[in-house]
């Protein structure tokens, strides 16, 4: 898992084509006080997932411009140890600037020289929106909470507007946490608001990306077992741009293999 200084977690995508100690001691092995073995595995998971939380505790709870951006998600990238792609993106993570925390949102103009970088990370439940182009990328963290919706609305959209000549018309993304292996949006409702948001905003509804708790992917056994990695890894975005207001943006999420991954001991 990778922390920050603020409350959030990170996902990956790029664009290229649209085709991311309690009283008691309890703990996995030390249950059988509580009845059924389908009851123990609940109480297992629960423990285990409650246990990720903590050890994540900085996560949350007019020049022309084309969508021609690359959006790829990147899969089995947190094991054993690092491959090159986690390492691009624990690379990238640490080099955005700016760093968007939880609750809020920013705006990134590419168009100047040089390489530029603007993500957040820690998503725990929490909503991502993206809206970018070559010439420059909005990004937002925001909790489930009714009154960060409202808060995201009207600070997107005082962005867009702000921001028109680089990022008008262009298309968004919905980054929103989804039960497993169902993959039913964990709260509809307010991922439904954030669609008929952005679909006003930008005239095309948001592509969706989705993620899930780490530990809602792992098995009985490993549970049994404790047979799973200290610190798993969490919803998180990187965009990027080599600047000039012609290259190619990038759009990074984390995938839920990636999150599978990331439980691996």
């Amino acid at each position: 898992m990778y922390s920050t200084p603020q409350s959030c977690f990170f996902v990956t995508l790029s664009i290229h084509s649209l085709p991311v100690t309690l009283s008691q001691q309890y703990s996995p092995n030390n249950i059988n006080m509580f009845g059924s073995k389908s009851f123990q595995g609940g109480v297992a998971k629960m423990l285990t997932s409650l246990t990720c939380l903590l050890a994540a505790s900085q996560i949350c709870v007019a020049a022309p411009h084309t969508s021609q951006l690359s959006t790829r998600d990147v899969h089995q990238i947190y094991s054993r140890r690092p491959t090159a792609e986690i390492q691009d993106f624990e690379d990238k993570i640490k080099a955005c600037d700016p760093y968007v925390p939880q609750g809020e949102v920013q705006f990134l103009d590419f168009t100047p020289e040089g390489n530029h970088l603007i993500g957040s990370q820690g998503f725990q439940g929490c909503f991502g929106i993206v809206i970018a182009t070559k010439q420059g990328a909005i990004v937002g963290h925001y909790s489930q909470d009714p009154q960060d919706l409202a808060k995201a609305k009207t600070e997107i959209r005082d962005l867009y507007n702000k921001h028109n000549a680089q990022v008008g018309g262009a298309p968004s993304y919905l980054y929103s946490a989804v039960e497993y292996p169902s993959g039913e949006v964990t709260q509809q409702d307010i991922y439904d608001q954030y669609v008929t948001f952005l679909n006003d905003l930008t005239g095309k509804d948001p592509v969706h990306h989705s993620y899930t708790e780490a530990a809602n992917l792992l098995t009985d056994e490993q549970i049994d077992n404790e047979d799973y990695a200290e610190e798993f890894l969490a919803g998180g975005i990187v965009v990027s741009n080599s600047g000039g207001g012609s290259a190619e943006t990038d759009i990074l999420f984390v995938t839920i293999d990636m999150l599978r991954d990331s439980t691996f001991a």
